[in-house]
């Protein structure tokens, strides 16, 4: 004990200190020390009651807010020994400390990168927990915001962890973000067929079906072609994604059965294989 408390007076310079009456520099340094500490506190709490109400995942907040304590109370310890004149020490840590980032920051590159890019995610909000979206041609709904990834639901059931740097670096599509979403699909029907008529009962079965499914509040029936095998019509319908409704599937295959048998009951006839969907 009596050696190492000889080695920690020897590598403070207490007796240096005290003989070249230096004390008031070191009850300074200690209390720079204690005021980077304090402040670092009060960003730790900050960046954690800000960024906590914005993330699903906590880890992330409390992870970031620890770091920028640590990051303050470094600086306060730097400043420390500059005020009391042991400079190249200091020199001697920052420049330690410069390559221990330098070499850990590229061995673990694409983690912080990651780390980095949640952050900017839960800042700018381009998405919501239960939004769909699409990027890097996945798409789905997404269910949590993670450390360094955020967790997606595709239509078939599958879990995708996407990396948070990927939705960063590539377009992002949120299909409802606004609240509605579009979707369409066409219609073939034979040439020779009355054009008004069938363009009037696709309008009727959309209408009926919009009454029953509260979700969605405009339908649009377009003659898109004419060519010599008959007429085109694009049949457009938008849904509130905030307000429950059936899945898009079960909507446009009530709606192609219910198009199927009015044309068939008026002796219109489609084409074979012409309805397509498309979302």
């Amino acid at each position: 004990m009596k050696q190492f408390w000889r080695e920690f007076n020897d590598n403070l310079y207490i007796d240096h200190l005290i003989k070249m009456g230096l004390l008031p520099r070191l009850f300074f340094a200690v209390l720079f020390v204690l005021v980077a500490w304090l402040v670092g506190t009060f960003i730790n709490k900050m960046f954690k009651s800000r960024f906590s109400k914005k993330l699903d995942d906590p880890m992330l907040p409390i992870f970031f807010a620890n770091i920028l304590r640590i990051v303050m109370v470094l600086i306060g310890f730097v400043f420390a020994l500059q005020i009391l004149k042991m400079g190249d020490l200091a020199k001697s840590l920052l420049a330690g400390a410069g390559i221990t980032a330098f070499v850990i920051g590229f061995a673990l590159k694409d983690i912080g990168e990651n780390f980095l890019s949640g952050i900017l995610l839960a800042s700018k909000k381009p998405f919501r927990v239960g939004d769909l979206i699409e990027c890097n041609g996945v798409k789905g709904n997404v269910t949590a915001l993670n450390l360094r990834d955020t967790e997606i639901k595709t239509a078939d059931g599958k879990d995708v962890l996407m990396p948070n740097s990927i939705l960063i670096k590539n377009p992002l599509m949120n299909y409802t973000i606004d609240g509605s979403h579009r979707y369409e699909f066409i219609v073939k029907i034979n040439y020779g067929e009355v054009v008004s008529l069938s363009k009037q009962i696709l309008e009727n079965v959309m209408q009926e079906i919009m009454e029953n499914e509260k979700a969605m509040f405009n339908v649009s029936v377009q003659l898109e072609d004419i060519s010599q095998d008959g007429y085109q019509f694009k049949i457009f319908y938008w849904i509130n994604t905030t307000k429950p409704h059936l899945p898009s599937g079960q909507i446009q295959s009530m709606a192609m059965i219910n198009i199927i048998e009015e044309l068939s009951k008026n002796n219109i006839q489609i084409q074979r294989t012409s309805i397509s969907i498309s979302k």
